[in-house]
């Protein structure tokens, strides 16, 4: 039988079986309803803020805020940082969503907080409220600070320059409020004053330890395809049984024809989702993607052509087949890295072969 009719009528048979359709068709309906729009959510660490009388026992109405808590309200809630602040309605909601884990810390502001600030009054002036598991209320409160500071330092140094310096004791009516104003923005922005921001930091952020977790969409790709073919190396086994197709082209093409459709299901996938993590999308990116498949498809082939050529016994491969995939699914770092804790296993791994296609 020539070549080429063989690869017709193996393909023509595996399109003709229900079962071989059925698992081309599922992983693109699992990578569909991946892709589905979802619901956006934020995953900046929550801090809730709550302004109240001097007493910090109840709370204020919009129309209570003076112009500096307004200006303090608005300056939190438009922050870009690691941290989302949000307002809650009562001291005692913010308690709730603190010892419920919802909120990492909060904040409880007198209404005279300003006034008290100009004053030089500085101690026990906001009440902090924390659970025991908190550990970034050293860092919130630098944020927090560092958000408050400036309505006032301006002013600060204003008074400073007009009142209480040497310039003002010798040279008095040397600065106008505005000449001060002026220059205090001058040296905040021209370099000479040091500052400093974290570059990146919500984008860059990650609250603990790098994740041991991984998204298991390429890692599936690669099982998929490794699947099919173990389903073309039993097909083998069942046509070999007849003297006329037990030959090498014949294994070769049962092999190669549902890893190829494997493929490319696995690289049409890669259009339908809207990210994977390590697949840059662009038009190159996909190629590259595509290029991956294809080695890694080859490496498949060769593996299960030396598999099928050292088992001999249809029943041992059966035994063999759930056996191999189980050990991807464990070892590989498609659901877990294990590896990053066990270090031993990392050398485990790299005998089942999509850890060689996710590294």
């Amino acid at each position: 039988m020539r070549f080429s009719r063989l690869i017709y009528m193996t393909v023509k048979q595996y399109l003709l079986s229900p079962a071989f359709l059925l698992l081309l068709i599922l992983l693109p309906c699992v990578c569909l309803f991946a892709g589905l729009p979802q619901k956006e959510h934020d995953d900046r660490i929550r801090i809730g803020y709550c302004f109240c009388d001097t007493g910090l026992q109840d709370p204020l109405a919009d129309s209570e805020l003076s112009e500096d808590l307004q200006w303090l309200a608005d300056a939190l809630q438009n922050t870009n940082s690691l941290f989302s602040f949000y307002r809650s309605p009562s001291p005692d909601d913010l308690r709730a969503d603190v010892a419920g884990g919802s909120a990492e810390c909060g904040y409880l502001i007198p209404a005279d907080l300003f006034e008290k600030l100009r004053k030089d009054k500085k101690k026990e002036l906001i009440a902090l409220l924390t659970s025991p598991h908190t550990t970034m209320s050293a860092v919130v409160n630098e944020r927090f600070y560092a958000i408050l500071y400036p309505r006032l330092s301006c002013r600060k140094f204003t008074e400073y320059l007009i009142s209480d310096s040497a310039v003002s004791r010798y040279y008095p009516g040397m600065f106008s409020e505005t000449d001060a104003e002026n220059l205090y923005r001058k040296y905040l922005t021209n370099g000479s004053t040091f500052s400093f921001e974290y570059k990146n930091s919500v984008s860059a952020f990650h609250y603990g330890t790098r994740t041991v977790l991984s998204s298991p969409l390429r890692g599936l790709f690669a099982v998929f395809i490794l699947l099919a073919g173990f389903t073309g190396t039993l097909s083998y086994y069942q046509a070999a049984e007849h003297p006329l197709y037990a030959n090498w082209r014949v294994r070769v093409v049962r092999i190669l024809v549902p890893l190829f459709f494997a493929m490319l299901s696995s690289w049409g996938c890669l259009f339908l989702l809207p990210d994977i993590p390590g697949l840059t999308h662009t038009l190159p990116g996909f190629f590259l993607e595509g290029l991956r498949l294809l080695l890694y498809t080859a490496a498949c082939l060769l593996f299960l052509l030396l598999l099928s050529t050292l088992v001999k016994s249809r029943g041992l491969m059966y035994a063999v087949f759930p056996l191999y995939l189980m050990g991807c699914l464990i070892f590989s770092p498609i659901f877990i890295d294990a590896g990053r804790y066990l270090p031993f296993l990392r050398t485990v791994a790299r005998i089942f072969l999509p850890t060689w296609y996710l590294l």
